[in-house]
C-alpha cells in the first residue's frame, strides 16, 4: 500500500506541480551564469569590430567572450579551430566546409535567427528574412553553413561636378580618361601591388562584359573544371583593367571605403568602392553592369569543436539581431543591417543613393560569385600576380592572362579534374537551405 501511495503522489505532482519553463532562445535568455568557460570567438576580418563585439555582448550576458583574431594565411596553414564561432569572410567558406572545420546551421537556429522583424507573426519572414544573395554568401553544397552578416559589392562612383560626358561602360571610360603623370612615389608603389582589391575590382570589370549572364561558373567552365581566362572577353577586360588602372593605381589597390573617399576628396575622377557612412562630399553613384559578390561580408557559423553549442547557438541569434547589426555596420561594410532600415535622413545622399542600389540587387540571381571554391587561394593568388603585370604594362594584358590560365589549368591537372569539378559544382550550385 505504501508503494502505491507513492506512485499516487508522484502522478498527482505531475498533473498539479507548477511545471519548468522551457529555455526561450531570444536575445535576453543569453544571460548566462559568471561561472561559465568564455565563449571563445575567432574572427577573420578586415574591419576592426571585434573588440566592439564583446563590449556589447557583456552588457547583456555576464558570461565572457574569449575573441581572437586570425588571417587568411594562419588559416590557410592551420589543421584545426581552436573555438566555439569562427567569423569568417564568404570567400573562405568552401574551403573550411571541405576541411570539416564547422557545422551546417540547425534548424532551430535558422527559424529563430531569420524571424525579423521582431515579433512579426509573418512564417513566410522565416524563409526569406535574409536577401538572396545573403543566403548565398553562407551556402555551399546547397546547405547553410552560418548567419550571413552582409554582402558589400563595389559600385562606381563619380564626381559629382565632373565636366566629362557620364560614361555607362569600361570601354567609354577608357575612351574618355584622362592620363596623369605619375610621381616617383607612385612609380615605387607600382613594384609591390597590393594582391587583395586588384583581384576584386578585375572581377568588376570582367563581369561587365560575360556575354552569358547566366553563366555560373564565369571564369571556370563548370563542366570540364578547365580555365577560361583565355577567352575573348576575358582577354578583353584584362585589357582594359590595366589601361584604366595605369595611372590611377592607388585607387585600384585601396579599401574600398578609402577609393570612394578618395574620389569625394576629387583626388580620383572615379573609384570602384562602397561607402562609410563619414567623410567628404557627395559623389554620384552608378550600379556596375553586373554586381560581383567578392566573398568580403562575414559569415558567424558554429564549428565543429564547439564545446558550448547551447551558449554558441544564443550568441549567432544574437549577432543576426537588427540591433546589433546597426550598431557594427557603423564600424566597417562587413556586417550590414536590416535591408528595410538602410534610407536614413541623417546619412549622405551618395551612401542613400548606395544602399537603394544594393537592395534592387540583394535578390538578383545573377550576382556573381567567383574564386569561392575549396583550395581557391593558390588560384587567386596566381591572377593576382598577373594584375599586378597587367597594371605596370598594360600591352601585355593578353600574354598574362595567357599565362595564368596555363598555371590555372596546371594547378587543375594536380589537384585531379574530376575533384575539381566536384569542387566547382559544390560552389556554384547556390539554392538555400535544404532539409
Amino acid at each position: 500500500m505504501p508503494r502505491l501511495l507513492w506512485i499516487i503522489s508522484i502522478f498527482a505532482c505531475l498533473a498539479g506541480c507548477p511545471q519548468t519553463k522551457p529555455l526561450e532562445t531570444t536575445a535576453k535568455s543569453t544571460l548566462s551564469e559568471a561561472a561559465r568557460p568564455p565563449l571563445r570567438i575567432l574572427v577573420m576580418s578586415e574591419d576592426s569590430w571585434s573588440d566592439a563585439i564583446s563590449r556589447r555582448w557583456q552588457s547583456i550576458s555576464e558570461q565572457r567572450l574569449d575573441v581572437q583574431t586570425m588571417t587568411a594565411d594562419e588559416m590557410i596553414s592551420s589543421t584545426s579551430l581552436n573555438a566555439d564561432i569562427f567569423i569568417l569572410e564568404s570567400q573562405w567558406l568552401p574551403t573550411i566546409v571541405e576541411r570539416g572545420w564547422i557545422s551546417p546551421l540547425p534548424k532551430s537556429i535558422l527559424e529563430s535567427a531569420t524571424a525579423w522583424p521582431s515579433g512579426s507573426s509573418n512564417s513566410n519572414l522565416r524563409q526569406n528574412a535574409w536577401p538572396l544573395v545573403w543566403r548565398q554568401s553562407a551556402t555551399y553544397g546547397q546547405r547553410l553553413w552560418g548567419i550571413p552578416l552582409g554582402v558589400p559589392m563595389l559600385a562606381i562612383v563619380n564626381q559629382t561636378d565632373s565636366q566629362s560626358t557620364p560614361t555607362t561602360t569600361w570601354r567609354e571610360r577608357v575612351a574618355q580618361r584622362k592620363p596623369r603623370s605619375l610621381d616617383n612615389a607612385l612609380r615605387d608603389e607600382k613594384q609591390s601591388v597590393s594582391n587583395s582589391y586588384l583581384l576584386d575590382r578585375f572581377l568588376v570589370i570582367a563581369a561587365s562584359l560575360n556575354p552569358s549572364p547566366d553563366d555560373a561558373g564565369f571564369l571556370f567552365n563548370i563542366n570540364s573544371g578547365q580555365a577560361r581566362l583565355h577567352e575573348t572577353w576575358l582577354l578583353e577586360a584584362a585589357t582594359l583593367f590595366g589601361q584604366l588602372y595605369e595611372d590611377r593605381l592607388e585607387s585600384a589597390i585601396m579599401l574600398p571605403e578609402s577609393a570612394w573617399e578618395y574620389a569625394a576628396a576629387k583626388k580620383s575622377d572615379w573609384a570602384l568602392a562602397w561607402p562609410s557612412s563619414t567623410g567628404n562630399s557627395p559623389l554620384a553613384v552608378q550600379a556596375p553592369e553586373r554586381w560581383v559578390d567578392t566573398g568580403r561580408g562575414l559569415v558567424a557559423t558554429s564549428t565543429t569543436k564547439n564545446r558550448q553549442s547551447g551558449p554558441a547557438n544564443r550568441f549567432l541569434i544574437w549577432l543576426d539581431e537588427d540591433a546589433q547589426r546597426q550598431e557594427f555596420a557603423s564600424l566597417g561594410a562587413a556586417i550590414q543591417s536590416t535591408p528595410e532600415r538602410w534610407t536614413s535622413a541623417t546619412e549622405r545622399v551618395d551612401v542613400n543613393r548606395y544602399r537603394e542600389l544594393m537592395k534592387n540587387a540583394f535578390d538578383d540571381r545573377f550576382v556573381v560569385r567567383e574564386l569561392r571554391f575549396a583550395g581557391s587561394l593558390p588560384y587567386r593568388q596566381r591572377l593576382a600576380e598577373a594584375l599586378q603585370a597587367i597594371v605596370k604594362e598594360p600591352p601585355r594584358a593578353e600574354v598574362e592572362l595567357k599565362r595564368c590560365a596555363a598555371d590555372w589549368d596546371e594547378m587543375t591537372a594536380k589537384i585531379g579534374r574530376d575533384i575539381q569539378k566536384r569542387q566547382l559544382a559544390r560552389a556554384f550550385e547556390l539554392e538555400a537551405y535544404r532539409e
